[in-house]
């Protein structure tokens, strides 16, 4: 769904920003996403937040991670890409 099958202009914005840091940015640039459909922008809004909450906990200095705010990120994951969770999260 995110590429297409069909090799339009949106297509090939996705195709050129696989790495990490150039589709975050393309995932924000509202002229960029105006291109494609609100599926696809709500999906750029969860991939800059998922990105951002990687780095933070890649590079955090204190290395800590709360288990509600983990739990929190991997919901958004699983929304984005249209998973349920089949574990219960407590």
């Amino acid at each position: 769904m995110l590429m297409g099958s069909k090799r339009s202009k949106a297509w090939y914005q996705v195709y050129r920003a696989l790495g990490h840091g150039n589709a975050k940015n393309a995932c924000r640039n509202t002229e960029v996403m105006r291109g494609f459909p609100p599926e696809i922008q709500g999906f750029a809004d969860r991939f800059v937040v998922l990105q951002e909450a990687r780095n933070r906990v890649n590079y955090a200095l204190d290395g800590r991670s709360y288990k509600l705010d983990v739990l929190t990120v991997i919901h958004l994951a699983e929304i984005a890409i249209g998973v349920q969770s089949k574990h219960r999260r407590t």
